[in-house]
């Protein structure tokens, strides 16, 4: 099983150019700077549609978050969620996959 990554700078230039986004090297908080509830769908279809690097994916997902916390009224806010909730669960039960299988080998190790 393969390592979880982290959002990297990399991984923000390579959306910021895909999507024509701003982006700087020195601007914090970068995936809730570019959060824009007109480019949801655009934002979905990304993270839907490519073979993307952990890095990616998990920029992709703070900028749909933000875009969703963003959204009003609830209603539109609701159906946005009903949305990504499904992805962001089956990330993290990837990662808690990965996780134990950590944890069981550094066991195994321990133990043989």
């Amino acid at each position: 099983m393969k390592k979880p990554g982290w959002p990297t700078r990399g991984a923000q230039e390579v959306i910021a150019r895909r999507l024509d986004l701003p982006y700087n090297d020195l601007l914090q908080d970068w995936e809730w700077t570019v959060a824009d509830t007109e480019r949801f769908d655009e934002f979905l279809s990304m993270y839907l549609s490519e073979d993307l690097i952990d890095g990616m994916r998990i920029s992709l997902m703070e900028i749909l978050i933000q875009c969703v916390e963003d959204t009003a009224p609830e209603s539109t806010r609701d159906s946005a969620w009903s949305l990504i909730e499904p992805l962001l669960r089956a990330d993290i039960y990837r990662r808690l996959a990965w996780d134990i299988c950590r944890i069981s080998t550094t066991l195994i190790k321990t133990w043989a």
